[in-house]
């Protein structure tokens, strides 16, 4: 009886974890969609927001709930292997879910350009590649991945591919604009930090972001299982509850 009882929980629990998954990757398409169509859309200060990335702030709020959900579903498992087996799939999950705003936005960027040219999808895909693979060496999602940690404002025709970075320096004129007002020593110098500045926040954003995201899965599965302790430990054993009916 008590092996049907631990087959039973087991299955349980290899049901609710797809179902916490499957919870996490639809708040992450929620999120993504709010950002694309309303934050990254306001002028001038969108493309700024795009660039900071600030839909990735969500990660607060899925892996918590992916952190939260893994803990407390660990109360099907036998106790002595509860973390081990819920840290063993977690582990692999968490990229998983930070990979699903490249493969969203580079699916939307191929859509938009299928838009703009009556060429076939595999056309499309063959010339993005071509352009991704010159840039960055790799081609598909990967190569997406690394050119938009440096240019994340992405053109929409492919004739504009080749004028990418006149396309993502019209921000950078802006901001520059604010800041040359000494001689042309200067502005060369203020030019150079504002091009190692754009370079190197992509990367460091996504570094921020990752680790935002593994801290607060770590935090809110702890979380779970301690809720789960302490509601076992002040529940009446079954030793208890018979000392006490004598």
């Amino acid at each position: 009886m008590d092996r049907l009882k631990l087959i039973f929980r087991i299955v349980l629990y290899i049901l609710i974890i797809p179902l916490v998954v499957s919870l996490v990757v639809l708040s992450k398409l929620l999120f993504i969609f709010l950002a694309d169509h309303h934050l990254y859309s306001l002028p001038i200060i969108g493309d700024i927001f795009r660039m900071l990335d600030l839909s990735e702030l969500s990660n607060l709020i899925s892996f918590a709930i992916l952190g939260l959900g893994f803990g407390l579903s660990t109360v099907f498992l036998p106790p002595r292997i509860r973390k081990q087996v819920s840290l063993v799939l977690l582990i692999p999950t968490v990229p998983f879910i930070l990979s699903i705003p490249t493969v969203v936005r580079y699916n939307n960027w191929l859509n938009d350009i299928a838009e703009n040219t009556q060429l076939s999808s595999g056309e499309i895909v063959q010339k993005t590649d071509e352009f991704l693979e010159e840039k960055t060496g790799k081609t598909g999602r990967l190569g997406f991945y690394l050119y938009t940690a440096k240019f994340p404002i992405l053109p929409t025709q492919l004739d504009r591919l080749n004028q990418l970075e006149a396309e993502d320096n019209r921000l950078k004129s802006m901001l520059s604009t604010f800041l040359n007002d000494g001689g042309s020593d200067a502005q060369n110098y203020r030019a150079q930090w504002l091009d190692w500045v754009f370079a190197f926040q992509g990367w460091l954003l996504r570094v921020v972001y990752g680790a935002i995201a593994i801290v607060t899965t770590l935090i809110h599965f702890q979380e779970g299982t301690q809720q789960l302790e302490r509601f076992f430990s002040r529940k009446p054993s079954k030793q208890q509850k018979s000392r006490g009916k004598e």
